[in-house]
C-alpha cells in the first residue's frame, strides 16, 4: 500500500517565498507564489522551521507533544495561567512531555 503524498499550506514556507499577510493574518496570494509544502507533517526537521523556532525560543518554551500530553497539560497550564500556542505544525518522533515515540506530535509553545 502506498502512502499518499503529504502536502499542506505552510505559512513559514509561504513567507520565505515572499508571501505577505493582511492585517488580520490572511495570506495575500499572488500568481506563482509558493506556499504549499510537499514534505508536510515532517516540520521538526525543516530548515525554515528550525530558524522560525530559534526566533521564538527567546519568548516561548517549545515542545512537540502527543495528543494525550496536550490534553493532560491543558488544565494545568490554565490553572497556572500559562499561555499555550499550537500553531498547527506536526511531526512524528519522541514526545517532549512523556518521552514516548509517537506517530503524531503537535508543536506547542508556552509562556
Amino acid at each position: 500500500m502506498q502512502h499518499p503524498v503529504k502536502i499542506a499550506f505552510c505559512p513559514i514556507y509561504f513567507e520565505a517565498n515572499g508571501g505577505q499577510y493582511t492585517d488580520k493574518g490572511t495570506p495575500i496570494f499572488k500568481e506563482g507564489l509558493r506556499g504549499v509544502c510537499s514534505d508536510a507533517f515532517d516540520c521538526r526537521d525543516c530548515p525554515l522551521m528550525i530558524r522560525w523556532s530559534k526566533l521564538r525560543e527567546l519568548h516561548y518554551r517549545i515542545g512537540w507533544e502527543c495528543d494525550k500530553c496536550l490534553k493532560d497539560t491543558f488544565r494545568e497550564d490554565k490553572k497556572h495561567k500559562i499561555t499555550r500556542w499550537l500553531p498547527a505544525f506536526y511531526h512524528s518522533g519522541i514526545c517532549t512531555q512523556c518521552g514516548y515515540q509517537r506517530t503524531f506530535l503537535q508543536l506547542i509553545l508556552r509562556r
